[in-house]
């Protein structure tokens, strides 16, 4: 009923928000009902492309709906930010924060927005300015916001005092609680992590944040049936939360070693590289899917694909250490598949051909070493003083420490 809603009146977006609830319920019950084979499979993503695209139109046609004069950049904002339109949001709330610093309104969703694009210099140096010109204006969320991005750059001291500030000032904060549980889950304080989760399960369970953090927590405990639940629970809440489905590919790639048929491994590799591709599908930029990819495909030995994705994570996001990760592990190995193993042929193509594929592979060592550096550089706490990884390194850095740093959407 509600499709022939939505075929008659395209319009209607109200009936493409329930669509896509309808459509991600009908893929979980396909899941349910277990049964590991690629016809499955294809039934599952088409469930949640029908899912993803309907809430896409959904808030895209809010997003355009939206007020864009200066006196409605919150509602414009906020719009943005649930179409994960980040830089739309930074473009219009950055010249009317510059002209009122003191607003913690304007200084949370831009320093929130610049956060979620990596840009973690410019999110400090927004909520510093709120901090000094605000004087007092610096709300619990501010400083919680402020903790996890001085995490996620290594400055663990910085991070705890501003932390304990947030505390001191609203405890009971949504922001101040998801930012705690994702600070403790990186820094593998699993307890600790879970304390803050179970009780944000009570009191802010609707939230999609709530039940992504819980799934990653249940992901870390290798409690997969958990982690499931909790996928489920995020995803009907925003079928567009690109970084939860990115967590059921790394909890997805986890499994496979439990397994010992071939295609039991093989469809666990696809069902990865699924979910990969519907976050990218949620956010066609999405440097984490992309990364995810990369190391799925490098996992099967799939070194032309894995160094592509690995490249394009990157570029996507070259101040993520995850991706530089990847691509260091990817560019290495497709370097060892296409290096010559014997010596040339006497003939001159044969030997053209050798040295051209010698250039190659020495070009992807010089670019693994490089993306090696690079990791260190951005996240010397959990990626500095490393060899060049394996893509297993890769991916077990990646799953621990490479998700997105997560905090409520401000409000």
């Amino acid at each position: 009923y509600v499709q022939d809603v939505v075929d008659d009146d395209p319009a209607n977006v109200e009936a493409l928000n329930v669509a896509s609830a309808i459509s991600v319920r009908q893929a979980f019950t396909i899941i349910g009902q277990g049964g590991q084979n690629m016809d499955t499979l294809a039934t599952i993503g088409t469930a949640f492309k029908t899912a993803v695209d309907s809430r896409r139109k959904y808030v895209d046609a809010k997003f355009d709906a939206a007020p864009k004069d200066a006196a409605s950049v919150i509602a414009y904002a906020d719009a943005a930010v649930t179409a994960l339109r980040f830089s739309d949001a930074i473009n219009a709330l950055e010249p009317v924060f510059k002209s009122a610093p003191a607003k913690a309104d304007l200084a949370d969703r831009l320093a929130y927005c610049q956060m979620r694009t990596g840009r973690y210099t410019d999110a400090i140096d927004t909520l510093d300015r709120l901090r000094r010109v605000g004087a007092n204006s610096s709300d619990a969320y501010a400083q919680a916001l402020m903790a996890l991005v001085q995490d996620r750059i290594g400055n663990k001291d910085n991070s705890d005092s501003v932390m304990s500030d947030a505390e001191l000032n609203d405890s009971f904060n949504v922001g101040v609680e998801t930012a705690q549980a994702s600070i403790a889950l990186r820094r593998n304080k699993t307890s600790t992590s879970q304390s803050i989760a179970n009780g944000l399960m009570r009191d802010q369970g609707q939230r999609t944040e709530v039940n992504y953090l819980l799934a990653a927590l249940a992901n870390r405990s290798v409690n997969y049936q958990q982690e499931r639940h909790f996928f489920e629970l995020a995803v009907l809440t925003e079928p567009l939360n690109y970084d939860m489905y990115v967590e059921e590919a790394n909890s997805a790639i986890s499994l496979v070693a439990a397994f010992v048929k071939k295609e039991d491994k093989d469809f666990q590799y696809a069902y990865a590289e699924l979910m990969c591709n519907t976050a990218l599908r949620a956010k066609n930029d999405s440097f984490q899917a992309l990364t995810g990819l990369a190391l799925v495909n490098g996992l099967q030995g799939k070194a032309a694909d894995a160094f592509k994705f690995a490249q394009a994570a990157s570029q996507a996001q070259p101040n993520s250490a995850g991706a530089q990760f990847a691509l260091s592990a990817c560019s290495s190995l497709y370097a060892r598949a296409i290096r010559p193993k014997g010596l040339p042929g006497e003939d001159a193509q044969s030997k053209a051909a050798y040295a051209s594929a010698i250039k190659q592979a020495n070009d992807l060592d010089r670019i693994s070493v490089d993306a090696n550096s690079a990791a260190a550089k951005i996240d010397p706490t959990y990626a500095g003083g490393r060899a060049v990884p394996t893509i297993t390194e890769a991916f077990e850095y990646f799953s621990k420490y490479g998700r997105s740093p997560v905090i409520s959407k401000p409000a």
